[in-house]
């Protein structure tokens, strides 16, 4: 029987996003040691793409060779890595390089940080323009080059959250994209499968780029779900909301589902923050019952597991820094306090491991739509199948 998975998001408490221009052995040497001892695996990781692309026609061979070292540590720690190539979204900001971008007056979802500076700025349609995805599939290339072969590798994820950075234009641009960077990962490694992180807003909405184009050409689905910034949840830590999402993401692709980032922050006890009553922060009390329960659910529905965002609290050196500045609650998502030290909820996700993964598939008679139906008004069937989840019997 396969073993559920629970695997942890990986970024440095002291580096944050910007570890491979400043990259420490030490340092990564201890986390994933960590890591390994409080048994999380798989560990995935965030390829910049600003480090390790910084002109269009150059992939930073320092990054290239970071990225080998920690393939070599996790090894060495009994880890498999999942390495996310296209990582220009992260935690409500875009970073990007500056050659994929141009100065506009106009105000994007999202900021954007590039050569240290947060601004607005218009995104090239990576999607449509043939010379953009050239420079991807080098950047695609050369990641694959450096590790191949390497027995840390457990599978390989697009990118992180692509429609938050810029919307293909068609659903044919997408697809043609999304085949593109699979076509370049399997001229080399055919042995490992191959993902895409969609975030909740993706099955909210008709993105171009959603589950639908991902499951025509992806091994394994990968969403990103908080249920405290889901509108219409009855309760900000919802385990109900999860599932929903978990259930009709393997409806709508017919493929298994990992739930790629699942975090709370949480209130540290040494720390007072003065923060707005409405940012979502909570107890590690209540966070406890909130994972206990999420997990066990996705194992009595089959899914094949989770991986944990994130590893630390950031250290506040990266406080004065987006997203910590403005989104206070984005330094205490860790399931290690600053100090490296295990959450007390930390034990009883260890616990709910050792429970047993049943892995067959229950109905879905429930799901009384059509897939045509549902993309009419995504979330507008997700709340109603939301409230019909009550009367589903042995489904909670």
């Amino acid at each position: 029987m396969k073993e559920f998975l629970i695997g942890i998001n990986y970024l440095p408490q002291k580096k944050g996003f910007f570890f491979w221009n400043n990259f420490e052995h030490d340092e990564i040497r201890k986390d994933l040691a960590i890591i390994a001892e409080y048994g999380f695996n798989p560990v995935r990781i965030f390829l910049l793409w600003d480090s390790f692309q910084p002109t269009p026609k150059k992939i930073s061979v320092n990054a290239l060779k970071s990225l080998v070292d920690l393939a070599e540590i996790a090894y060495e720690m009994e880890l498999k890595i999942l390495p996310t190539l296209f990582v220009g979204h992260l935690r409500g900001i875009n970073y990007l390089p500056a050659w994929i971008v141009k100065t506009t007056t106009e105000k994007s979802r999202f900021p954007t940080f590039v050569n240290g500076e947060l601004g607005y700025y218009k995104v090239y349609n990576f999607f449509e323009d043939r010379e953009m995805m050239n420079y991807q599939k080098l950047f695609v290339k050369e990641v694959v080059n450096a590790l191949y072969g390497h027995p840390a590798i457990w599978g390989w994820d697009l990118g992180n959250e692509l429609s938050n950075i810029v919307i293909s234009p068609t659903k044919d641009s997408a697809l043609i994209w999304i085949d593109k960077m699979i076509e370049e990962i399997k001229r080399k490694d055919e042995d490992h499968p191959v993902t895409l992180g969609l975030s909740q807003t993706d099955l909210e909405e008709d993105r171009n780029l959603g589950l639908k184009e991902a499951a025509r050409l992806c091994d394994i689905i990968s969403i990103h779900l908080y249920p405290f910034y889901i509108s219409w949840a009855k309760k900000p830590l919802d385990e109900k909301v999860v599932l929903l999402f978990a259930l009709i993401s393997r409806w709508i692709s017919g493929k298994e589902i990992l739930i790629e980032e699942i975090g709370v922050p949480t209130k540290p006890k040494d720390i007072t923050l003065s923060i707005d009553q409405k940012t979502p922060i909570f107890s590690e009390e209540e966070t406890e019952k909130f994972y206990t329960q999420t997990l066990s659910l996705l194992k009595k529905h089959g899914f094949i597991g989770t991986i944990f965002w994130c590893f630390g609290d950031y250290d506040k050196e990266l406080w004065s820094y987006p997203p910590f500045n403005d989104n206070i609650n984005e330094r205490f998502f860790g399931l290690f306090t600053m100090d490296k030290l295990p959450k007390s909820y930390l034990f009883a996700i260890k616990d709910t491991k050792r429970e047993k993964q049943d892995f067959s598939q229950k109905s879905i008679d429930w799901i009384d739509i059509t897939l045509e139906d549902f993309y009419r008004s995504p979330k507008k069937h997700l709340i109603r199948l939301y409230e019909k989840m009550d009367e589903v019997e042995h489904l909670i």
